[in-house]
């Protein structure tokens, strides 16, 4: 793309978003296809995604999307917008951004745009996996996904203070980017005691039963609770702030708990801007 031609369609994208008349929308979606890849990819376009005025939110989208795809194209050689694997990409990311409004929700979109075009991408399969994620997850998500690959004690401070309000809504997120496979929930046997009684007991050994004594009133002989249960529990967002904490705290590698997988390592590549890596 050249530099007058983007430029060009930048000026008729801001057109759109200031006119709303089907005239200005019209002439503003062809400026968009006309600079996209491939005449049949770019009718499509135009007719699914920039025709209808209720579609304006793609507005700042594609601006923007549209700026991006002229730096990278400036800045790595090996980028393609011409490649299958972009042109899908970019319908799918199109459809997705219909349905977001959060900007770091669509800031991921139009980076799994930019690194379908290079070279090392992942294959088409599993990019159209991460763009499904995209878009079931939610910002919560993304941010404790991040968080739990990368996080600074400031993250933790994030998380921590709004731990009251949204305990359960984290805890359900790492419910959900656990069964994804693309983090690995720590699990630990807890041991715990009923609270029921049983008559004291001495075992079988043959040792002498102590000597009776008097009974005083309102007290109670001790219990032995042989009634111990064990059973294995996940930890939970209350238990990754507090290992969290004493990281920091100590600053010890060793206390460092690596939960991202490589798939999530993977979606985390995909979803990041390839001109900051």
């Amino acid at each position: 793309m050249s530099d007058s031609k983007a430029q060009e369609l930048k000026l008729q994208l801001e057109q759109v978003i200031k006119n709303s008349d089907n005239d200005k929308l019209y002439n503003g979606g062809k400026a968009v296809i006309n600079l996209l890849p491939g005449g049949s990819l770019a009718s499509y376009i135009y007719e699914t995604y920039v025709k209808s005025p209720a579609n304006q939110r793609l507005d700042n989208f594609l601006l923007n999307l549209v700026d991006a795809i002229k730096e990278i194209e400036d800045k790595v050689e090996s980028f393609s917008a011409d490649s299958p694997i972009f042109q899908t990409a970019l319908i799918s990311a199109l459809s997705t951004a219909m349905r977001h409004h959060q900007e770091q929700e669509l800031a991921a979109l139009r980076n799994t745009v930019l690194n379908a075009g290079l070279p090392n991408a992942p294959e088409a399969d599993i990019q159209r996996m991460f763009l499904n994620w995209l878009d079931e997850f939610t910002s919560w998500h993304l941010m404790l996904l991040r968080y739990l690959h990368e996080g600074t004690y400031n993250d933790l401070q994030l998380v921590r203070d709004d731990l009251e309000l949204k305990r359960p809504f984290y805890n359900q997120v790492l419910q959900d980017l656990n069964a994804k496979g693309l983090i690995q929930l720590k699990e630990v046997y807890v041991t715990k005691e009923k609270n029921e009684k049983y008559e004291r007991q001495f075992g079988s050994l043959g040792i002498p039963l102590p000597i009776p004594q008097q009974i005083i009133s309102g007290y109670e002989l001790p219990y032995r609770d042989t009634n111990l249960v064990s059973f294995k529990k996940v930890e939970d967002i209350d238990a990754i702030v507090r290992k969290s904490e004493y990281y920091y705290q100590y600053g010890s590698q060793a206390s460092k708990i690596e939960r991202v997988t490589d798939v999530g390592k993977l979606f985390l590549d995909f979803i990041k801007n390839p001109l900051k890596k």
